[in-house]
């Protein structure tokens, strides 16, 4: 067989069959495992990047951080930002450590979803003149973009990963199933 034909030896071609079945054709069990993984390397990363540089915030000893949260007002921005951290290195533990994709596409759905909500209070806290996220503190300012941008770049991150792996989480529990394992 060629590379090619390898290639696109699960998705089969030809215009007898519906487009629908060609489209289904090439989700099969092994695909979406790949683009499973690939998700979970990605969240891997980002999550343990952003719990880094939390925590570098943390210990920068900001004032601003004492003040008492927009979206759960009953912590103190120190303490959100402590939960997050931590939230995001069990996450990454979680993710290196559990073998079954479907579970990592339903923790990943469940931490987007949670980060998103956030998000949304956040802003309709603050409104349109959200300058970014304050939990990242200097980072972004060291990486030499704006507070805001990056702010942006990881909410598209986040609702990315909530619907990829959303959508992979019942395919690949009902493939699981079907293996008995």
């Amino acid at each position: 067989m060629t590379r090619h034909a390898s290639a696109t030896a699960g998705c089969r071609t030809g215009t007898d069959q519906l487009l629908a079945t060609r489209v289904l054709a090439c989700f099969r069990d092994s695909n979406l495992r790949g683009v499973a993984q690939f998700v979970r390397f990605t969240a891997i990363l980002v999550l343990f990047l952003t719990a880094a540089a939390k925590a570098y915030t943390l210990f920068q000893g900001d004032t601003r951080f004492s003040l008492r949260d927009p979206v759960l007002s009953y912590l103190s921005q120190r303490q959100v930002l402590t939960l997050a951290v931590v939230f995001e290195v069990i996450l990454v533990f979680a993710l290196a450590v559990v073998r079954r994709p479907y579970v990592w596409c339903g923790l990943i759905s469940w931490a987007s979803a949670v980060f998103l909500l956030y998000r949304f209070g956040l802003y309709l806290y603050v409104g349109s003149g959200l300058e970014g996220c304050p939990c990242l503190g200097s980072v972004p300012r060291l990486l030499g973009v704006g507070a805001r941008q990056l702010s942006t770049a990881l909410s598209f991150i986040a609702v990315a990963w909530l619907l990829v792996s959303a959508s992979l989480f019942l395919p690949l529990w009902w493939a699981q199933r079907k293996e008995g394992i």
